[in-house]
C-alpha cells in the first residue's frame, strides 16, 4: 500500500504553494533553463526528473521552452520597472545603454520584494560602481533625484482632516502648526544628500 501511495505522489502535481515556489526559483535562477530546474531552490520543491512533466507542451514548444518564456519576461518586466522610475537616466544614456545597465543592476541586486516599487532603490549607489559610464557624476546626481521622486510619490498619504475640525483653532495655534512629513520625504532628503 505504501508503494502505491509513493507512486501516486510521484505522478500527481505538487500542491499549489510548492509549485509556485518551484516556478519562482526557476524564473529567478541565472543561466539556461536546464540549469534553472537543477538549482537547489528548485530541487527543494520539485525533483529535476519531474520538472518537465509539470508544464504541458504546446504544438510548437517543449515544456522547458515554455518555462523559459516566463524567465525572459521576468527580466524584461524588471527592466521596464526601472525605466519608469529612472526616465532621466534612460534619456541621458539612451535606450540600449540604459537597458544594459538595468540588466546588470538586476543581476547584481535581484528583486527581494513582492512589489517592484522599491526595486531601484539601490540604483543610485550602483551607478558609481559601473566603469565607463558617460557623465557618471551627473548620472549619480540624477539617479538620486529620481529616487527621491519615487520615494515621495510612494509615500503613505496623511490622514485627511474632517470638515469643520479646524473651526476652533485660534490664530496663535495656526502660527505654530506644522505640516507633518512622512517617511518618504525623509528618505527623499537622504537620497538627495547621498546619505
Amino acid at each position: 500500500m505504501r508503494a502505491a501511495a509513493r507512486r501516486r505522489n510521484e505522478t500527481e502535481a505538487p500542491e499549489l504553494g510548492r509549485m509556485q515556489r518551484w516556478m519562482q526559483a526557476c524564473i529567478m535562477a541565472e543561466g539556461p533553463v536546464e540549469q534553472a530546474i537543477e538549482t537547489q531552490a528548485a530541487v527543494l520543491e520539485v525533483p529535476v526528473s519531474r520538472a518537465p512533466g509539470l508544464i504541458r507542451a504546446s504544438r510548437t514548444l517543449a515544456p522547458l521552452e515554455r518555462l523559459d518564456i516566463y524567465r525572459g519576461m521576468y527580466e524584461l518586466r524588471l527592466v521596464e520597472a526601472l525605466k519608469v522610475d529612472y526616465p532621466g537616466l534612460r534619456k541621458l544614456w539612451g535606450e540600449e545603454m540604459f537597458e544594459e545597465l538595468a540588466r546588470l543592476f538586476v543581476a547584481t541586486h535581484p528583486s527581494e520584494s513582492y512589489t517592484l516599487n522599491r526595486l531601484g532603490d539601490r540604483l543610485p549607489e550602483f551607478v558609481p560602481q559601473v566603469e565607463g559610464l558617460a557623465k557618471a557624476r551627473f548620472a549619480w546626481d540624477l539617479a538620486r533625484l529620481e529616487l527621491a521622486e519615487t520615494l515621495v510619490f510612494d509615500e503613505k498619504e496623511p490622514a485627511v482632516a474632517e470638515a469643520g475640525s479646524s473651526a476652533g483653532v485660534t490664530e496663535a495655534q495656526w502660527g505654530a502648526a506644522a505640516v507633518p512629513s512622512g517617511a518618504g520625504t525623509a528618505d527623499a532628503a537622504d537620497a538627495l544628500s547621498g546619505a
